[in-house]
């Protein structure tokens, strides 16, 4: 707005203001002048603004700091919403008095459009239907996101890993050996969770020469960023042991000593309880010619069956670590190591486990993978008859997800 103009203007201002015929609707302006007369309409940016002096005048509405009006008017927010209500402005901000409202604050930068209410023009249905549409669209977007983001799917929340191996051998010797697995895990932002089943049954020369099943659970909960507390449980069988059953519980602190995406180096330490079933298979007996012979294997087998089974009980301490590194795009080497010795004799009743292992896709994707593998398990002192090393070599077809 040029000087002459706005001289003009504020002089028109002064003069309503002295006027008592003037019109009681105010126009502010932004060098601090003000306008008395009568407010017609805001459009396409421009106030036409009456004054009894001046006549009509055009103002554009950047040049403006507020309205104030005696009677009510209908506001136009560019969001598309309307407010009715009386015009009223108060240190600097706009202000529209609606009576259910009360006072509505209208920032100025948001008002696309200010009419009587009787001069209001109609709103085009076709604009009003589709901005509706489009609010109603985003709102269900973000719905959707919000609901896609609390709801995670099945192989979200768990992943594994399921294997088979399969060996085979025919002629002068007839051997056939199996093994199954199944990890589970579940991971979260301070917890990871693994249930883990796995098998082994082989038979030689039609007779059994494995079999062995063990599972377990881990659980892990995270309170630094390195340094965790577990528990866990692992259950065994196995004939070949003269093994009923194994359980062992333990609990103890843990602490990662590498964490990256690609490497990864964690020990723990625990102490624990040991539960052990011993039963010997008993010694075959020849075939009973006489009802005598018959009754006296009988009561055999009835002494053996009380006096072969046996069962230890024993605290125990738990040192471990697992060692992981990804060399390569999906291949994987991995390592791992428990010691359980004895409270009572540490350094000589304890059992060792160790497991190294090698894991490579079978195709671009890391969903099916062979597994090699060597595992150890070491008991120093073993039941009578039974070595003390057991090592299984295996080859597993597996699939992860």
């Amino acid at each position: 707005m040029n000087f002459p103009r706005r001289m003009c203007l504020v002089a028109i201002g002064i003069l309503g203001a002295l006027t008592p015929t003037a019109q009681a609707d105010q126009a502010y302006l932004k060098d601090g002048s003000m306008l008395v007369g009568t407010i017609q309409e805001l459009s396409e940016n421009v106030l036409h603004f009456d004054t009894n002096f001046g006549g009509s005048l055009t103002i554009p509405w950047e040049q403006l700091t507020g309205l104030s009006s005696e009677g009510a008017f209908v506001v136009s927010l560019t969001t598309g919403d309307r407010v009715v209500g009386i015009l009223n402005a108060t240190d600097g901000q706009q202000f529209v008095h609606a009576t259910a409202l009360g006072d509505v604050l209208v920032p100025l930068a948001d008002v696309g459009g200010i009419w009587p209410q009787d001069k209001t023009p109609e709103v085009d249905t076709a604009v009003k239907d589709e901005a509706v549409q489009a609010m109603q669209e985003d709102y269900e977007n973000q719905i959707a996101e919000l609901e896609k983001s609390q709801r995670l799917t099945l192989k979200e929340l768990w992943s594994g890993r399921a294997e088979f191996g399969l060996n085979g051998q025919s002629g002068n010797k007839e051997r056939v050996d199996v093994r199954l697995g199944i990890d589970l895990n579940r991971n979260t932002e301070r917890e990871r969770l693994n249930l883990y089943l796995k098998g082994q049954y082989a038979e030689t020369n039609s007779e059994k020469s494995a079999n062995e099943v063990m599972g377990g659970a881990r659980l892990e909960v995270d309170f630094s960023e390195r340094t965790y507390v577990y528990s866990k449980v692992d259950l065994e069988y196995d004939e070949f042991e003269d093994l009923d059953l194994r359980a062992t519980l333990t609990a103890g602190i843990g602490h990662f000593f590498i964490k990256r995406e690609k490497l990864e180096l964690k020990g723990w330490v625990g102490v624990g309880y040991e539960h052990e079933t011993f039963t010997k298979e008993p010694e075959p007996l020849p075939t009973p010619s006489t009802f005598e012979e018959a009754l006296r294997q009988a009561l055999i087998r009835a002494r053996e069956d009380n006096n072969d089974a046996t069962s230890e009980n024993e605290a125990v301490v738990e040192l471990g670590y697992t060692f992981r590194k990804d060399v390569r795009k999906h291949f994987r080497l991995k390592h791992g190591l428990t010691y359980y010795p004895s409270l009572s004799d540490p350094f000589e009743e304890y059992r060792l486990a160790a497991d190294t292992a090698m894991e490579f896709p079978l195709g671009k994707e890391p969903d099916w993978t062979l597994r090699s593998g060597i595992r150890h398990e070491y008991d120093s002192r073993p039941r009578e008859g039974i070595d003390k090393l057991d090592t299984t070599y295996y080859l597993n077809l597996g699939y992860n997800w």
